[in-house]
């Protein structure tokens, strides 16, 4: 059977973000908000920075839920999906979670070593086959992942976390090879480092040495990550489809 070329699929009607409360995550749901009639957004301890961000986003007149959810767990989390598309069709998943537990290589405890793969790798493969599977049902949508420079440069301490952004770099392209028959663009955006929590607590010689690996001289700022998810996501990038676009300011180059 001839295989149906892909069509434009214009703007993205509901949107789920996965991590809506990270630094990353947030800047995706504000930049994407406008962009959608309806977006969705999950949190998970952090219930007081969901509702606010819920309540501005209400201000703004948007359509947006935030959403518990504990990507830890991965039958409840997949359960919490299930829930999601049968009460609404989702065209456009943005996987933004990620936990980093840093620890030179022969000190990695074994549920630090779980726990990143959990929230880093089975959390977003959930959500694409889950998300993904209804996509295919509807023959449109877009699924954007949050990978990391980390995935192709090392830094001392980072072993487990750069392994896991590996592999979503490997489901990234996976995904895009198998999905794109069914009108779904899957890419990945790939930060450096950026100003969120996640480095917050960084000593300032950590942050020193950090810096003088960036040839723009800076970290980037979360806003600038979004701005490349947003791209990915709008009518411009139709043809974007299994990339891995970086967003370093030239650490990887």
């Amino acid at each position: 059977m001839r295989r149906r070329p892909a069509t434009p699929l214009g703007p993205p009607r509901t949107a789920l973000v996965v991590g809506g409360t990270g630094g990353i995550g947030t800047a995706i749901v504000r930049r994407l908000a406008p962009t959608c009639e309806r977006i969705l957004f999950t949190y998970g301890r952090q219930e007081e920075a969901a509702l606010a961000l819920e309540h501005e986003l209400a201000a703004d007149h948007v359509a947006a839920t935030a959403v518990r959810a504990d990507l830890d767990d991965p039958s409840a989390w997949e359960g919490a999906l299930r829930s999601l598309v049968e009460a609404e069709p989702i065209d456009l998943l943005v996987n933004a979670a990620g936990a980093s537990d840093d620890a030179l290589c022969l000190d990695v405890g074994i549920e630090a070593f779980t726990r990143q793969y959990r929230i880093n790798v089975t959390a977003p493969w959930l959500a694409m086959v889950v998300v993904g599977r209804d996509m295919a049902y509807h023959r449109r949508g877009r699924i954007i992942n949050v990978a990391s420079v980390a995935a192709t440069v090392n830094s001392p301490g980072r072993s487990v976390y750069a392994s896991t952004k590996a592999a979503v770099v490997s489901l990234t392209k996976s995904f895009a090879i198998e999905l794109g028959r069914f009108g779904i663009r899957v890419n990945a955006v790939a930060p450096g480092f950026v100003e969120t929590p996640m480095i917050s607590d960084f000593d300032e010689r950590t942050r020193v040495d950090f810096v003088e690996r960036v040839p723009l001289g800076r970290f980037a700022t979360a806003d600038e990550v979004a701005s490349t998810v947003q791209f990915l996501a709008g009518e411009h990038a139709e043809y974007l489809h299994g990339a891995i676009i970086p967003v370093d300011g030239g650490t990887s180059a």
